[in-house]
């Protein structure tokens, strides 16, 4: 089970002591070992995939690969180990598509950062000119459209997070926001990304019901983050257009009371 509230990962048992090396000379099995810690997602991504690789492999070649990652990482816990596995465990290949993910994953937020600043830009440059030519700038609706609304719109969004994290709701029972979030954003967002990448991107994000309960946490962590990145380049094309608008414009401010002279 993945979790990431603290992006932990989870496939079998918790050792009683933490995370350490057996010392049965079998070398070190993520399968049967519980991990803890901020894992990116290309890291479960990648982990998955290696998962699923070595279900092909012959036992003796992974065995080797536990026993190399043993001896050169010995000492290591939490993610330090599972990284030091996912740099010896991953084939050629696998490592290849991992790299594609990763970028494909930092290009969506770009993206996603463009989008909200042209969204920004476009609805401030809107309302300043339809208020510009009516005479002066009701300065509450401009602070209400533009300021007001979207900060609303974090809070709501991050108490959502926080609820939805410690209710532990699952895709079994999941929430109306949690479903909106997943079936509208999480799709639309899913659209943009290349398709050389997407199949890969879709065992954490791609199947959101069947893997909700498996990838719950790691689902909504990932749309937070979308969305306030979003949210950021919204807030910030605004202010872009705004300050714009007042060099090169001759603005005039008023409250709704004063308005009407």
């Amino acid at each position: 089970m993945c979790d990431t509230r603290r992006a932990s990962c989870t496939r079998g048992v918790d050792p009683p002591s933490g995370l350490r090396f057996p010392t049965d000379g079998r070398g070190w099995n993520p399968v049967r070992t519980r991990i803890r810690g901020r894992a990116k997602p290309e890291e479960l991504v990648a982990l998955v995939l290696t998962l699923e690789e070595r279900d092909r492999q012959d036992g003796s070649e992974w065995r080797r690969i536990d026993q190399e990652v043993r001896r050169q990482a010995m000492g290591a816990t939490g993610l330090s180990l599972l990284r030091a596995w996912l740099e010896r465990a991953p084939g050629a290949a696998l490592r290849r598509r991992v790299e594609r993910v990763a970028t494909a994953l930092a290009i969506l937020r770009w993206l996603l950062a463009a989008v909200g600043f042209l969204l920004g830009w476009a609805a401030a440059a809107a309302l300043l000119s339809i208020e510009v030519h009516e005479g002066r700038i009701n300065i509450v609706l401009f602070l209400a459209l533009l300021v007001w609304l979207p900060l609303a719109l974090v809070v709501v969004g991050v108490a959502g997070w926080i609820l939805s994290l410690r209710s532990g709701r699952s895709a079994a029972h999941p929430s109306i926001t949690d479903w909106l979030r997943s079936r509208g954003f999480g799709r639309l967002v899913m659209r943009f990304a290349p398709p050389t990448v997407r199949s890969d991107l879709n065992v954490l994000f791609g199947r959101w019901k069947t893997h909700g309960n498996l990838y719950g946490r790691v689902q909504r962590a990932q749309l937070l983050v979308w969305s306030q990145i979003l949210g950021l380049g919204f807030g910030f094309g605004s202010l872009v257009a705004t300050l714009v608008f007042v060099v090169f414009t001759d603005l005039a401010f008023g409250w709704s009371t004063t308005l009407d002279v």
